[in-house]
């Protein structure tokens, strides 16, 4: 569990309801989102609980990816779902999604929240936990065609565990699957042994990028302006000090500063190629 007094990138909502939710939102993608209070006295004090920038983000550059590359049919799984704003996104662009996660008040936070964008025949809540695919209670159809997170990168066992899960997910063979993550560099954050566990597998790490080499996210202003010229670029097997030194030297795109609210963003796209291919 991150400490989310040190470091939230939105301020979180009172909650106003018998039921403890936030009066509800609605994104510039036209999901409705409700988020818990993580400060309650009784309440769990997880981060899940409310709505972080990396994951209005990555929302919006898929929804702005999907005029040329439909979700539509397509199989969804997100991890660490917390509000759920990317699968609730992709949900109304037509995919199968499934929204998961490890603790059981955000999955009742999921619930609601897919509850109020009347998306439940085609969304689907379930437990899973990061380093197994057997302590869960979702039961995928077939492997997934894309696989989302946001900011899940935080805690010490996050890396290799978050890393075994991706590769019993994405098999080999699935070699069209695409993994999608919204990260925001902290230095106690265990990116170095997630890439390497990643990279041993035969995954390969892509980061969105504009024309000049700037990182590319934002999780407001127009979609065209923000992501029109961006395009992903490889980052061969430096991932982590490319993600590092990215961070360290503020090399974001208009929009995605690092400020006390949030930016910095940086969206992954991962692939998982044949053996010999990298």
């Amino acid at each position: 569990r991150r400490e989310v007094a040190h470091s939230p990138c939105v301020r979180p909502r009172q909650a106003s309801g018998m039921d403890g939710f936030s009066k509800p939102r609605r994104s510039s993608e036209g999901v409705i989102l409700c988020e818990a209070n993580p400060y309650a006295s009784d309440g769990p004090g997880l981060t899940g609980s409310i709505q972080w920038d990396g994951g209005m983000a990555l929302a919006r550059f898929l929804a702005w990816r999907s005029q040329t590359f439909p979700f539509d049919g397509r199989l969804v799984l997100e991890l660490g779902a917390g509000t759920g704003v990317v699968g609730l996104t992709l949900g109304r662009l037509g995919s199968r999604v499934f929204l998961t996660d490890c603790e059981p008040a955000i999955i009742m936070l999921l619930k609601h929240n897919v509850q109020l964008n009347e998306l439940g025949g085609r969304v689907s809540v379930g437990h899973l936990e990061f380093g197994s695919t057997t302590r869960n209670d979702v039961e995928l159809p077939r492997p997934p065609d894309v696989v989302v997170a946001s900011e899940v990168l935080y805690e010490a066992s996050h890396g290799i565990g978050l890393a075994q899960c991706l590769g019993a997910l994405v098999p080999s063979e699935a070699s069209s699957a695409e993994v999608f993550l919204a990260y925001q560099h902290r230095e106690e954050a265990p990116l170095e042994v997630f890439a390497s566990a990643m990279l041993e597998m035969g995954f390969a790490f892509e980061r969105l990028e504009d024309p000049e080499g700037r990182v590319v996210a934002g999780s407001t202003g127009d979609k065209e302006l923000v992501y029109g010229s961006s395009c992903f670029r490889e980052l061969g097997a430096e991932v982590y000090s490319s993600i590092r030194e990215a961070s360290q030297s503020d090399r974001f795109s208009p929009g995605n500063e690092r400020t006390s609210g949030g930016g910095g963003t940086q969206i992954l796209r991962l692939t998982r190629r044949a053996q010999g291919k990298l």
